[in-house]
């Protein structure tokens, strides 16, 4: 089946984030980095047999954007090894670049000299991979778009269905209003006061119990639901510290049990 590709940046971003999942390192198989650099950023994707470990893109400062094509393709590399060196160091590495000069060993330059001594310390093999097999990478540096689709007005969108996740202040205050026996709580109980919260340009008054956003009863169990979905399933206790970060009601030890399995003790 052919997907249509779809036009709002909103609907792609929530594409990417529920198919586009990272996979964990398996130290015991080398990594591949797949690199490319344009003349205003660079992008670096790190994988494992096809399935992504890591991505890595930026833009190129204004002393960047005036090296070398050589220099940039290789601060690529560089960027990366040094980002991710936690897991990179000692591991046997791919390196694919679409620059055929970074597979020689030629120094044209101190700082591409400087660059070469660092690379080593990882001793990563250096492959030459035409830029149209080079997708990802090529994707995060070069990336088309349309601009129609990325206005400050699109950004600045606040969700209004409750169904969207993560939820809005909007959508979390229009709900808070409406559940009288949080209302209550809040007029009642000295742990609950009103607190600010200000995104895209727009501030809402939330009711808040120690400083943490008091969720109204409607939201409770999609809220968890999603939290569980989005962290791959976890057990009660870790899915039960997450939401507790930014999140609280009474009875939501009861709610995550329902959605979220318990921790298996091995004796």
């Amino acid at each position: 089946m052919v997907r249509k590709t779809p036009k709002s940046v909103r609907y792609n971003k929530k594409i990417i984030s529920c198919e586009t999942l990272l996979s964990c390192p398996n130290f015991d198989k080398p990594f591949d980095i797949h690199t490319d650099t344009s003349n205003l950023q660079l992008g670096t994707v790190i994988s494992q047999s096809n399935k992504p470990i890591a991505f890595y893109s930026r833009k190129l400062n204004p002393a960047q954007t005036r090296y070398t094509t050589t220099e940039k393709e290789l601060l690529a590399i560089v960027e990366t090894l040094k980002e991710f060196k936690n897991i990179l160091l000692g591991q046997k590495i791919n390196v694919f670049t679409d620059h055929k000069n970074l597979t020689y060993k030629t120094h044209n330059s101190a700082r591409v000299m400087r660059w070469r001594l660092l690379i080593e310390e990882f001793g990563p093999e250096i492959h030459y991979l035409p830029g149209n097999k080079n997708v990802v990478a090529d994707c995060l540096s070069r990336l088309e778009y349309d601009k129609n689709d990325v206005t400050p007005k699109q950004f600045a969108l606040e969700k209004e269905d409750i169904n969207e996740y993560p939820l809005s202040y909007k959508i979390i205050m229009k709900y808070q209003q409406k559940d009288k026996a949080l209302l209550k709580k809040a007029k009642n109980d000295k742990e609950y006061s009103l607190r600010t919260y200000t995104t895209a340009g727009r501030t809402r008054t939330l009711i808040t119990k120690n400083n943490k956003i008091a969720v109204p009863g409607a939201l409770q169990e999609p809220l968890v639901q999603w939290y569980h979905k989005q962290l791959c399933h976890p057990g009660q206790t870790r899915t039960e510290l997450t939401v507790r970060q930014h999140f609280i009601w009474d009875g939501l030890s009861t709610t995550v049990k329902k959605y979220a399995p318990p921790a298996i003790r091995v004796n």
